[in-house]
């Protein structure tokens, strides 16, 4: 819980990144459509010139989304702190937290009657050691499920995310 009142729940981040999407797909494909192309023919850098904008400003929906829970003194002095992060470094952070709890969870180690918890993008591999992925594999995974659902064929060889942050100096300049 990081606020006094309201519980901050992994279905939360969940929900917010899979809105967050939906952006650059309605642009990449307004954008495919405008040019007479097909949106099977869309590469990865075009949507991920489109993801990439979500974290370009301070009011990106991960980060609105956090600050709703930081309600307790201690809880906003450290909302205050993380939301000074780039948006990128901040929304690596959150997503590795959130995937690490979800992985925890599944693993058993929950308080009391806390229920299992089910959401779309933090899964499981039960084929591979459990990594509580960062903003790059949620990246990935996002464009996965883009190109899946718009018949693009991609080996998703060609992925590379830049997001353009030196995370040796995390703290945006103002």
């Amino acid at each position: 819980m990081i606020g006094a009142t309201v519980p901050f729940h992994p279905m939360i981040v969940d929900k917010v990144l899979l809105e967050m999407a939906d952006t650059p797909a309605r642009a990449v494909i307004e954008q495919t459509q405008a040019r007479d192309r097909e949106s099977a023919e869309i590469r990865f850098g075009e949507w991920f010139v489109w993801w990439r904008e979500n974290f370009r400003h301070w009011t990106d929906p991960l980060r609105t989304e956090f600050n709703h829970f930081c309600v307790t003194d201690d809880a906003a002095f450290v909302g205050d702190w993380l939301s000074r992060f780039e948006p990128a470094v901040f929304a690596d952070f959150l997503i590795r937290v959130v995937h690490a709890h979800v992985i925890e969870r599944a693993l058993g180690f929950r308080r009391g009657d806390e229920p299992k918890l089910i959401t779309v993008l933090f899964g499981l591999d039960a084929y591979q050691p459990n990594k509580a992925m960062g903003l790059e594999e949620m990246t990935q995974e996002l464009w996965r499920r883009f190109a899946d659902q718009h018949l693009i064929e991609t080996d998703h060889s060609e992925l590379w995310c830049n997001f353009e942050v030196d995370c040796n100096v995390p703290i945006a300049q103002p």
